[in-house]
């Protein structure tokens, strides 16, 4: 994976500490004023979120397929509001 980062040369600034701290299996929050805006996780709580959120996924469209009514596709939608709006970028 490109987007990982080695422990020797950390990059975009994340301190040696957080990513210890990450690989010990701790979560780390970067919190700026405003808010949090990066957690670091272990790989094992990121592939059980990954799992969760498919999961869910997986439930909802389960719900919108048994729903009455018409299916549209993505293409119809599409379709439907470039002619409406013009090109999408």
């Amino acid at each position: 994976m490109k987007n990982l980062c080695s422990r020797r040369r950390p990059r975009y600034g994340i301190p040696l500490e957080a990513l210890r701290r990450a690989a010990r299996g701790e979560r780390v929050v970067f919190r700026p004023p405003l808010g949090p805006a990066l957690a670091l996780v272990s790989l094992e709580d990121a592939e059980l979120l990954a799992r969760l959120e498919d999961e869910r996924d997986n439930r909802l469209a389960d719900e919108a397929l048994a729903e009455d009514g018409e299916n549209v596709t993505l293409d119809v939608i599409l379709a439907d509001y470039e002619a409406k709006y013009g090109v999408l970028d």
